[in-house]
């Protein structure tokens, strides 16, 4: 592992350069690893680039197109990255059970593959000998397969690219490390070690026929309409009117999606409807229970207390956010390796879950290595959450659903779900009560951001010490919302509240706010310790004080430090600063920054191909989708800069600066910092052996995709 190498002190002239990138959000690369034309066009007066000027040259160099969506592609132009993988789907293969097994109940008129092993065998010894001259150097020109020197069976038999390693000609079988014909049960032993949470086809069927019941859906329900009934009757007995959770709706549009009518919004979604009250009045004076002490700022929750009202699975862990495409199971294994101790998978559409689709069911799969593992869950409908939260307490292993509530996709929030949940916030109340109803035991948590709508903080407007002090922070994010709705939230029973320090409106652009995480984080000891006095007992005979997890710009070990120390969070949860370099999990665990280099960086890139082709297969399929995920990797990984050609005293770079061109300390580290997918396709034969002259890639966030 490197050490920060020795750089070349400060002189005025690098002085200036760097206050001058700084000030211009632009990273401070050593003057001597830019490029070229950046150093001989974009000089000033003094040497040192213009980075106004600096991006303006980029852009003319840069021939892709500006999106829609901010950041990122269309779906259309993404879909001809499937292509490749259809084109091998319709290649002959051999018969699975051919293959694995050598034989087959169905004649081959009626299995619809080929039984010809002969003939199969044949193209397997011209394919292994056309990769030595075509991929040479990859991993195709190895003998031996990945999943059987790991586990000591390949469960493709001869369809994997290295099935002559595990075949054996003598007796026309595909074997095990002992030398034994694999048989079923030997399949069965190596799935049940393997990964976890597959679901069998008769499951799929089921679902897809809707003939699979949810009987405590059905009975929390049940339940759920005669509370409802009996409050509406005592309310007319009292002459009352039922009270209604107020949601502020601010100048900025709220319900994106939603259809408004003068007094409420409801969902037009199966299931129950949801009816929201919008209060249209500007709401000026600040409610007593939003305001922080001193007294709540300084003491907190004390430890012996904490022990008893928090659980231990969320204090000072480092988390692998839910990151959808590139927060597969491979990757996640790969972040376990560097130190990562909490892993959640990707976002998994409910609604697709409770239609049996297979790709949407294969997200819910976990590795052993992952001792403490999370599903997160997406739907806008209370009835859908919890049946899907039902049916994988039943089906899979996991330590705790994460409800999605923070998602900036219009295409979710237009569904009722993502974001939007913090405006609909009986719908959310009612979705952790029922979870926590159905799945007996299991942990339930909440991800938010700071806001669906409202515009961000701009603490520009604030003197500096008007917005540090505390007691103005009610005032300052009055038109935010995860605030306001804390203590109904902490009221249904979660077990973790993350914040990310964002609205939905900013996405992922300016820093993310740790004031406010804080602010929340205080706001949540209060309310516990408020229970506590006022001796409120749960069903439990105790309190849960949710812990607060906060996410937002963790990119180097002090970072995290800061936040654990100043920041009143229990853990922090790290999403693109893992995909940018993995390895920041042990940056952090050894408080140190890691001057890593190519070759490591490259090594890297090679076991997460190694820990794909295990998840994918060794198979045509399998290495076409390891290659598809690789490349979409290598889309954020690109854009880490070495921390070596900073310039002093600057030790990691920032999510919000501009990167320059620039040359790397060797061709590897060069092309590893490349922004052209064609770079990224080429990193990838050095692995994977080559592509066909036809193949494309469109990386799902914007680069230079042309190839």
């Amino acid at each position: 592992m490197g050490e920060l190498s020795n750089r070349i002190p400060l002189n005025s002239e690098r002085r200036d350069y760097v206050k001058k990138c700084i000030e211009n959000s632009e990273a401070p690369i050593m003057m001597e690893y830019l490029s070229p034309l950046i150093s001989s066009k974009c000089q000033n007066e003094t040497g040192i680039p213009e980075p106004k000027k600096l991006e303006e040259d980029q852009n003319k160099t840069n021939s892709s197109k500006k999106r829609s969506i901010r950041g990122s592609f269309k779906a259309s132009e993404r879909s001809q990255n499937l292509n490749y993988i259809a084109k091998i789907d319709g290649l002959d293969r051999l018969c699975s059970n051919i293959a694995i097994f050598g034989e087959c109940r169905l004649d081959h008129n009626t299995c619809g593959k080929s039984h010809n092993i002969e003939e199969f065998l044949k193209i397997k010894h011209e394919e292994a000998e056309s990769r030595i001259h075509d991929h040479e150097g990859s991993l195709l020109t190895q003998k031996s397969c990945p999943l059987f020197e790991n586990y000591g069976i390949c469960h493709l038999g001869l369809n994997c690219e290295f099935g002559l390693s595990h075949f054996d000609e003598s007796i026309m079988a595909n074997v095990n490390s002992k030398g034994e014909k694999v048989t079923p049960e030997h399949l069965e032993e190596f799935f049940n070690s393997f990964e976890k949470n597959t679901i069998d086809i008769q499951l799929r069927t089921g679902l897809r026929q809707k003939t699979i019941d949810f009987p405590k859906t059905k009975d929390f329900f049940d339940n759920y309409a005669l509370s409802i009934n009996k409050t509406l009757k005592d309310c007319e007995k009292k002459n009352q009117k039922p009270t209604c959770k107020k949601v502020q709706n601010f100048d900025n549009p709220l319900l994106v999606g939603l259809k408004n009518t003068e007094n409420s919004v409801s969902l037009d979604e199966k299931g129950p409807n949801t009816i929201i009250e919008i209060n249209n009045q500007p709401n000026t004076e600040i409610p007593q229970e939003l305001k922080l002490s001193s007294e709540d700022m300084s003491i907190g929750i004390s430890i012996h207390e904490e022990e008893k009202c928090k659980h231990k699975i969320f204090r000072n862990k480092l988390i692998l956010a839910p990151l959808t495409t590139v927060g597969n199971l491979p990757f996640r294994r790969l972040c376990l390796k560097f130190g990562a101790d909490i892993t959640v998978s990707e976002m998994v559409l409910c609604n697709e879950i409770l239609s049996g689709k297979a790709s949407e069911l294969a997200l819910l799969k976990k590795s052993p290595e992952e001792k403490h593992f999370g599903i997160q869950l997406a739907g806008g409908n209370k009835s859908t959450i919890i049946k899907t939260g039902e049916f994988i307490s039943e089906h899979c292993e996991f330590d705790f659903i994460d409800i999605n509530a923070a998602c900036p996709l219009k295409s979710l929030h237009d569904k009722g779900a993502g974001s939007i949940l913090v405006d609909r916030v009986s719908e959310l109340e009612t979705m952790v009560k029922g979870l926590k109803k159905v799945m007996d035991g299991k942990l339930v948590t909440v991800k938010v951001r700071m806001s669906h709508g409202g515009s961000p903080i701009n603490k520009n407007l604030f003197e500096k010490d008007y917005f540090e002090n505390f007691e103005n922070w009610p005032v300052i994010y009055n038109n935010m919302k995860t605030h306001k709705i804390l203590n109904i939230l902490c009221d249904s029973g979660i077990d973790a509240l993350t914040i990310h320090g964002r609205t939905s409106f900013q996405r992922y652009t300016k820093e993310a706010d740790w004031s406010y995480i804080k602010y929340c984080s205080a706001l949540n000891s209060k309310l516990y310790s408020k229970k506590v006095a006022n001796n409120i007992q749960s069903s439990n005979h105790f309190l849960i004080c949710p812990s607060i997890i906060g996410c937002g710009d963790i990119i180097n070990f002090k970072d995290y430090q800061q936040h654990i120390q100043n920041d009143l969070v229990d853990s922090v949860m790290i999403g693109r600063g893992a995909l940018l370099k993995p390895w920041i999990f042990t940056e952090i665990k050894e408080s140190r920054n890691w001057d890593i280099s190519a070759s490591e960086r490259f090594d890297i890139i090679k076991q997460y191909v190694n820990l794909g082709l295990e998840h994918w297969g060794t198979d045509k399929r399998g290495i076409a989708l390891t290659r598809r995920f690789l490349l979409e990797f290598l889309s954020f990984s690109h854009r880490y800069i070495p921390i070596g050609i900073l310039e002093q005293p600057i030790h990691t770079q920032n999510f919000n600066w501009r990167t320059p061109k620039y040359f790397g300390r060797n061709d590897l580290e060069t092309l590893l910092a490349s922004s052209n997918s064609s770079d990224w396709i080429k990193i990838s034969e050095m692995i994977l052996g080559k592509v066909p002259s036809d193949f494309v890639f469109i990386p799902k966030h914007k680069a230079n995709s042309s190839h």
